[in-house]
């Protein structure tokens, strides 16, 4: 080859080594534009898919009154937005990786750009969308709130309602002591009652900014347009819509989109989410009658309490009704002074408050005040009438009184009289072993127990007046001598008595006269046959005849020996009796020593006979 060809060639083969370098370089640039430009694209398709994936959840979101799940939604909410906090750095970092590009002059800068303005869009939307979330979390909140409190103060007013209308309800047959603790318990219930009229009150004032959730629902289609106010901004073509903007809502067939009419008349579809339904709510409105039931629940209640205080007063004054009818004369006679006073000042006051508690009352009619003024009347009158008998009737009892006194007296002037007879003849010692006499004295004091026993009876039946007297008297003063006058009487009529049976029994003495005198007989029929045998054994007799004589007189004086068991025995159921007598009224049989006296020498008489002959038989 020669020198200018090979020269030629080689600078031509320069000239291509330098274009396929340049080549190379810009391939290999175009290739890392590519490849940042997919890196770029890719992270930002990711990043929009994960926002548009949050707008639809959050567009297509049920903010109607139909989803009550509020709690649930706001932990998703609160989860949503810890997810973007972690977001905000990835999103930050695509966005830094596009300004690199595009400050590096990226071929592919509107694609870059395009891609940046709207991840930066939908990252504003769906921040303006968790604001529109959280002001539907707190509306939705404090309606379901309110709705709650409403409903639950409705049962309970109603509740009370009839609890009042069970509980207080009474008429005149109620129990008084009953209708008492009512009146207490209602006291209590009112004070609960009055303190629940701020829960009321609150519940009126919360329902004037409760929005309304039921327009949010396809499944209630509007009748006409109502206003919906704007709660971010919403920009498209067709529509313009800046936040707190005052819309027109169309139509609300759609839950997530509703047709909705700007300020500037411009109408276009716009997510639901982006408007809250302002106030007045009119079922809240509604559902804040609880004012009128509360005022209706305190009206009952001041009626039943009305009533139960009326009834009570009815129960009082009629009480005092009751206890005047009741009284007599003799009642009134028995009070303390001033005691009836008490009780018709006390009619009065308790006339005057059943007028005052039964104005308004539904138990009582006019007719029952006007008839229950004619018994107050009545007892007033019938009070006056007492007092006009008791007057009358004191001369009368003082009359009574004084023929009753007069009677006991005389009475006990007989009474007195059997008393000193029974004494004399106690303190009179009857003649000697006289049992004619004794008998005498027995028939005469069995003659005065029957006049003292008519005494008696005829005491009983004054006794029996006397005590009618002193029940239908008991408030006179002079019935205190009467009744003092009839006790002593009849404690001496008791003494008397008592005196003259024991006398009577004291009077078995006779017996052991009868008795001393048959033993006396004994003793001297046997003294004087010993004295005869004494007599005879001067003269010579045989010693076989006078044992015999012995033994015989031995066992006839053996057979007698019941005589003197017999006297022994009365003698000592005389000296049981004596004994009483002197225990219960102080006197003492004076008899009752002679005879005592007597029978023991009898009795040594009798035991010297048995001597006597036991020593004669042994000689």
């Amino acid at each position: 080859m020669t020198l200018p060809l090979k020269l030629n060639y080689s600078d031509k083969l320069n000239k291509l080594e330098r274009q396929y370098e340049r080549l190379l370089s810009c391939s290999r640039e175009r290739q890392n534009n590519l490849e940042n430009l997919h890196d770029f694209v890719s992270q930002a398709t990711q990043e929009l898919i994960w926002l548009n994936e949050k707008e639809e959840e959050e567009v297509a979101f049920d903010w109607s009154d139909r989803n009550s799940s509020i709690s649930k939604k706001r932990d998703y909410h609160a989860d949503l937005m810890r997810e973007l906090d972690e977001k905000e750095e990835a999103i930050k970092s695509v966005q830094d990786k596009a300004e690199r590009l595009m400050f590096k002059n990226h071929p592919a800068r509107l694609t870059i750009e395009a891609y940046k303005a709207a991840l930066q869009t939908q990252w504003s939307w769906i921040l303006q969308l968790c604001s529109c979330v959280e002001q539907h979390l707190k509306e939705n909140a404090v309606y379901f709130e309110f709705f709650s409190d409403a409903k639950e103060s409705m049962d309970y007013l109603k509740n009370l309602q009839d609890s009042i209308q069970r509980k207080y309800s009474c008429d005149r047959s109620s129990s008084l002591h009953r209708l008492e603790d009512l009146i207490q318990e209602s006291m209590d219930e009112k004070e609960q009652l009055l303190q629940y009229r701020s829960t009321v009150a609150g519940l009126v004032g919360r329902a004037k900014n409760i929005v309304q959730l039921r327009p949010r629902s396809p499944e209630s289609p509007l009748r006409c347009s109502i206003p919906v106010k704007a709660i971010c901004d919403y920009r498209q073509i067709e529509i313009t819509i800046y936040k707190d903007d005052e819309c027109v809502l169309a139509n609300n067939s759609h839950r997530a989109k509703w047709k909705v009419i700007n300020p500037a008349g411009n109408e276009a579809m716009v997510p639901s989410v982006c408007f809250t339904v302002p106030p007045p709510n009119k079922e809240a409105i509604d559902m804040a009658t609880t004012e009128q039931l509360y005022q209706n629940v305190l009206a009952l209640w001041h009626h039943s309490h009305i009533n139960m205080k009326s009834v009570v007063s009815w129960h009082y004054l009629m009480g005092d009704i009751r206890a005047i009818r009741n009284w007599n004369v003799s009642s009134i006679k028995t009070m303390l002074p001033g005691e009836h006073q008490q009780v018709l000042s006390s009619l009065q006051s308790h006339f005057d408050e059943f007028l005052e508690d039964s104005e308004e009352s539904e138990v009582f009619t006019v007719a029952d005040c006007a008839q229950l003024e004619r018994d107050v009347a009545g007892c007033k009158e019938y009070y006056q009438e007492l007092l006009r008998s008791a007057e009358r009737t004191e001369e009368h009892e003082e009359s009574v009184n004084n023929h009753y006194i007069s009677e006991i007296r005389n009475f006990r002037m007989h009474l007195e009289a059997h008393e000193e007879h029974l004494i004399r003849q106690i303190r009179t010692p009857l003649e000697r072993d006289d049992l004619e006499q004794s008998l005498q004295r027995i028939t005469e004091h069995e003659r005065k127990m029957a006049e003292l026993e008519r005494l008696k009876e005829d005491l009983d039946v004054l006794k029996g007046k006397c005590d009618l007297f002193l029940r239908q008297a008991a408030g006179s003063p002079s019935v205190s001598m009467l009744s003092s006058e009839l006790s002593t009487l009849l404690q001496n009529m008791g003494q008397v008595s008592s005196m003259s049976s024991i006398y009577m029994d004291l009077k078995t003495v006779s017996l052991v006269v009868k008795h001393s005198q048959n033993a006396e007989t004994h003793v001297k029929t046997y003294e004087s046959k010993l004295y005869e045998e004494d007599a005879m054994n001067s003269d010579i007799r045989s010693i076989e005849s006078v044992i015999s004589t012995l033994k015989q007189w031995r066992a006839e004086i053996d057979e007698r020996q019941e005589v003197f068991h017999d006297m022994e025995d009365e003698l000592q159921k005389a000296r049981v009796i004596s004994d009483r007598m002197f225990k219960a009224h102080n006197e003492r049989d004076f008899d009752l020593d002679w005879h005592k006296e007597k029978a023991d020498q009898l009795s040594e008489r009798w035991q010297s006979i048995h001597s006597q002959i036991d020593g004669r038989s042994l000689q």
